[in-house]
């Protein structure tokens, strides 16, 4: 689902309980009628981006979906990086984005209103299993 970006940024962002995301581009994943995953790109500096996930169901987890979805800042803005973030007390996120193929390389402390930390992963673009050639993406 694309150029839908603020149906989708709204469907995340209630998920995942997010005001605001700033500038964005949303991606959205479509099962039948239904938007089953969203995923938000912002905080865009031009060799980085942030990645927010948000999903109902695990369908949408595909490798030639997640080619798509990386493609995106790796091909198609050409980051060096991606961001994800998440609450340090969220395991099963965090497992999730490493299988992913993220790397955790930090924590902010107290950066949830709620007062937990939040762990930042990234991925540089040669670490991305999920692109491959350019021939199989986009």
């Amino acid at each position: 689902m694309v150029g839908r970006d603020k149906a989708v940024a709204a469907w995340v962002a209630i998920k995942l309980a997010i005001e605001d995301f700033g500038p964005y581009t949303a991606i959205g994943v479509i099962d039948g009628e239904w938007l089953i995953a969203g995923v938000v790109y912002n905080n865009y500096r031009e060799a980085n981006i942030e990645m927010t996930i948000a999903s109902i169901s695990p369908r949408w987890c595909a490798s030639r979906i997640l080619r798509g979805l990386f493609w995106y800042p790796f091909g198609q803005i050409g980051c060096h990086r991606v961001t994800a973030v998440t609450e340090h007390t969220n395991q099963p996120v965090r497992e999730f984005i490493r299988r992913l193929g993220f790397i955790e390389e930090g924590v902010m402390r107290r950066s949830y209103l709620n007062g937990n930390d939040a762990v930042i992963h990234g991925m540089l673009r040669e670490e991305c299993r999920w692109i491959g050639d350019k021939e199989h993406c986009g």
